[in-house]
């Protein structure tokens, strides 16, 4: 789990703050398998399933959605 969205290190404030940023800087597809990979804890192939699509499909769109979020916060 990426350190910067794990929830543990996450006060109450900082999840609504989080959830706005991921909400403007990731498409719907993105924000969606973020939430479940990294805040809900699902696996990535559980993920893969529930879409009809490859483990490796999911961790390419959670690679780009990491960028995404680099890009957008200024890091990239």
């Amino acid at each position: 789990m990426h350190p910067i969205l794990s929830k543990a290190s996450l006060r109450e404030p900082d999840t609504e703050r989080l959830n706005t940023m991921l909400r403007v800087a990731l498409t719907p597809l993105q924000y969606e398998t973020v939430v479940a990979v990294y805040l809900h804890g699902h696996p990535q192939k559980e993920v893969a399933i529930d879409r009809g699509v490859s483990p490796a499909s999911v961790c390419q769109l959670l690679q780009r959605a990491e960028r995404r979020v680099g890009r957008y916060l200024g890091y990239l």
